[in-house]
């Protein structure tokens, strides 16, 4: 008698990014947890003509910042797609 073992099925979130003819670099940078410091980052990786395709970041939130208070905001910012 044989017996199986259920398996949970493991999670995939795909990620590719399709670029013919470019490099796709790989870049992990941490910053300090300050405001700004992201948008300096990035300004400073623009002045090379790099495009940042993805990104992944965190922070500890503001206490009294809501999340709906800042979606708002951003609706609004010039640089903000949706």
């Amino acid at each position: 008698m044989m017996l199986l073992t259920p398996v949970k099925p493991q999670r995939v979130i795909p990620c590719a990014i399709y670029a013919p003819g470019r490099t796709i670099s790989q870049l992990v940078v941490m910053g300090k947890n300050v405001p700004g410091c992201l948008a300096k980052i990035a300004s400073k990786i623009a002045e090379y003509g790099i495009n940042i395709l993805s990104g992944l970041v965190t922070a500890e939130p503001d206490p009294e910042l809501t999340p709906e208070q800042l979606a708002d905001e951003l609706k609004t910012s010039r640089n903000a797609i949706s």
